[in-house]
């Protein structure tokens, strides 16, 4: 990853470069009259508090900041959470066109994002496996679960998409792109719970479990007590992903202005 930062940062300074020499030989107009534009701010409807601040650098070259602070609560089924965090991505731009800031381009950008997601589940429903001396039972425990999730992701990646301004200084844009690099996910959640028994005592005290759903390993880890009526556990539940790539969409409103 650090020689990929590394590449990202040399080929940012040739484009600069580049950028700048070029941009001393234009003019305010481009050939079918329309003004020439240097600055743009924007915002993406897909990224939440997502704004980016577009500077062009040559005749058809531009770099481009974007934040993303993806906040806010949502509630559904039962199940609160609270999501915060960051995301910063440089990137730099070439277009097709008769100049930068319109039409169709590709980039090449850095991608750096850190998101933490707190869930309150609420009522719950866990299944366990409890050893008896008359053998292994699976118990369903109702439970009480609060827990987090972390995704952090730092990588290169390549975008394209089409950008317009109409009405003078307004503009819109679609864009698409993938990011390679490391993105790690890891959760888990808390959890207490009682379950109803008629099975006699637990042979031990605890027990364990793992289970594969696809890029996604869950890893249950609980202790467990009992009478001859009542069953009751206290535990974590720890997922674990890795994902090579992060996906990236947006849809862009902005200003522009002059140099």
């Amino acid at each position: 990853m650090k020689k990929s930062i590394l590449i990202f940062v040399t080929l940012s300074i040739m484009l600069i470069s580049i950028g700048t020499q070029a941009q001393e030989k234009q003019s305010g107009v481009d050939n079918k009259g329309r003004k020439i534009y240097y600055n743009h701010i924007k915002w993406n409807a897909f990224a939440p508090v997502g704004l980016a601040y577009e500077r062009k650098l040559g005749k058809k070259i531009s770099a481009q900041l974007a934040f993303s602070l993806p906040v806010g609560t949502f509630s559904s089924d039962g199940v609160e959470g609270k999501l915060s965090g960051y995301g910063v991505q440089p990137e730099f731009r070439y277009y097709f066109g008769k100049n930068a800031m319109r039409g169709f381009f590709v980039g090449l950008y850095a991608n750096f994002r850190q998101y933490k997601l707190d869930i309150d589940a609420g009522n719950g429903q866990i299944e366990l496996e409890v050893p008896y001396s008359t053998g292994t039972r699976t118990v369903s425990f109702t439970t009480q679960q609060k827990g987090e999730v972390e995704i952090n992701h730092v990588g290169l990646g390549l975008v394209m998409g089409q950008q317009w301004i109409i009405k003078s200084r307004v503009s819109v844009g679609i864009h698409w792109g993938v990011s390679f690099g490391s993105t790690e996910v890891e959760g888990g959640y808390g959890f207490v719970g009682t379950a109803p028994n008629n099975e006699g005592i637990p042979v031990n005290t605890s027990t364990s479990g793992e289970e594969n759903y696809g890029f996604v390993t869950v890893k249950t880890e609980a202790g467990i007590t009992g009478t001859s009526r009542e069953l009751t556990t206290i535990g974590v539940a720890k997922a674990e992903a890795s994902l090579p790539i992060l996906p990236r969409f947006g849809f862009n409103l902005g200003y522009v202005f002059g140099k």
